[in-house]
């Protein structure tokens, strides 16, 4: 690959986990900044009120500062010192409480902070361990919440990189959590690299890539709804891939090639000690856009490490770092990916019966045994997909049959 190392993707690690973001607001603006200094990302807004099915775009978010002091003077759950601290898109609140009453807004998790959200019901809270709250001193609690809320927009960016066809290949990623590390921010890592990567082949890749950053389940549905998916013919959403060794995969809601190129390039990615281990799932309703894509009627496919919901980490505190390594290995394999969805080409040609191979320098010895074998697989496989079919049939490395499906349309026998 090009210069992509394990510093690269530190340095956009750092400058992007301080940052609060949430589905709409200047958090995501910024993050969104960073992004463009990779790939050259274009920003939309979508407006509040803009009604998409069966959803409604909210009010835009702005965080200004949160903070309680306790009875002894002491500021806690100081937000801007640690962004999980407020319950994200709270609304404005500023008054006394006594403990009792205050601990109704209070979100607790064991030894970490959790990260909760009130997207869709207003209200305000805040989060701490198990362990601060049952220490917290009886008396009065003075409370800031210092937001606002108010006709705005929702940003979402993308990218579109042609290839030789106009059919469209979505990769898609969230960007509206605030400091969460896995859950958060090794999906648009992963994305931003793998697209600088795509860049660089110079448009010489069968499909279009539409790389799109937005936030969960509403900028899915508001994007589809713009008719930004037309060309889309599959895809893959892209979460929590900076810390396991273990590659999970979970396939479309309808099976198709674009699972199969996946499992494909996870294999050749194992083979060659890319990754460590790997898992397929069949497609189940959790998770991340991946299910708005599905019910959309798309085929997308979801790469992970950490399946969402079912690590230790998972939307708290203690999701605060990455393994760089992990990032960057992610990308080789997305880009074994690209290859196989490339080379996965159907099989056309106007042959009656076996064409004399010989007239055409395609016979042994011009051609090895194994070539002619895969010449042979590939013509009775008319109207079929080289990797979808041939390939699970012969079990010969894709680009080897690749390479012979090129003598072939060399020859003019296939078109």
């Amino acid at each position: 690959m090009s210069e992509l190392n394990k510093a690269v993707v530190e340095k956009y690690f750092k400058k992007l986990f301080p940052i609060m973001r949430s589905i709409t607001g200047d958090g995501v603006r910024e993050t969104h900044d960073i992004i463009r200094e990779v790939i050259p990302i274009e920003t939309m807004e979508v407006p509040t009120g803009y009604k998409c099915y069966d959803w409604e775009v909210p009010r835009e978010w702005k965080f200004n500062d949160a903070y309680v002091i306790d009875p002894d003077g002491n500021k806690i759950f100081d937000a801007k010192k640690n962004n999980l601290r407020l319950v994200n898109y709270s609304v404005p609140f500023s008054g006394e409480m006594e403990l009792e009453e205050f601990k109704k807004h209070i979100h607790t998790a064991h030894n970490c902070i959790p990260y909760k959200t009130a997207y869709y019901k207003e209200g305000w809270g805040f989060c701490c361990s198990k362990e601060k709250y049952d220490n917290f001193k009886d008396g009065t609690y003075k409370i800031v919440v210092d937001t606002e809320l108010f006709n705005g927009s929702m940003t979402i960016s993308d990218l579109v990189i042609k290839g030789r066809t106009e059919d469209e290949i979505l990769i898609s990623t969230y960007t509206c959590h605030p400091s969460l590390a896995n859950n958060e921010l090794s999906g648009p890592l992963v994305a931003m690299f793998l697209a600088k990567e795509i860049m660089r082949l110079g448009g010489e890749h069968k499909h279009t890539y539409r790389f799109v950053f937005l936030p969960e389940t509403i900028g899915a549905l508001a994007y589809s709804h713009m008719g930004k998916l037309s060309k889309i013919i599959g895809g893959y959403e892209l979460t929590c891939l900076g810390m396991g060794k273990t590659i999970n995969y979970k396939n479309a809601l309808e099976a198709g090639f674009i699972d199969k190129c996946a499992h494909y390039a996870i294999k050749q990615a194992f083979k060659n000690k890319i990754i460590k281990d790997m898992e397929v799932f069949n497609f189940f309703p959790r998770g991340a856009n991946e299910r708005q894509y599905n019910l959309l009627g798309f085929k997308v496919g979801t790469f992970m490490r950490d399946i969402p919901e079912r690590y230790e980490t998972y939307h708290s505190s203690l999701d605060c770092r990455l393994d760089y390594e992990y990032i960057v290995n992610t990308v080789e394999m997305l880009m074994l990916t690209v290859n196989a969805l490339s080379k996965n080409v159907k099989i056309n040609h106007d042959c009656m019966g076996e064409p004399m191979l010989s007239k055409y320098g395609l016979y042994p010895p011009v051609a090895t045994e194994e070539k002619k074998l895969a010449y042979n697989y590939i013509l009775c496989n008319k109207g079929k997909m080289l990797l979808d079919d041939v390939h699970f049939q012969t079990h010969m490395p894709l680009d080897f049959l690749y390479e012979a499906w090129l003598d072939l349309v060399k020859a003019g026998i296939c078109l």
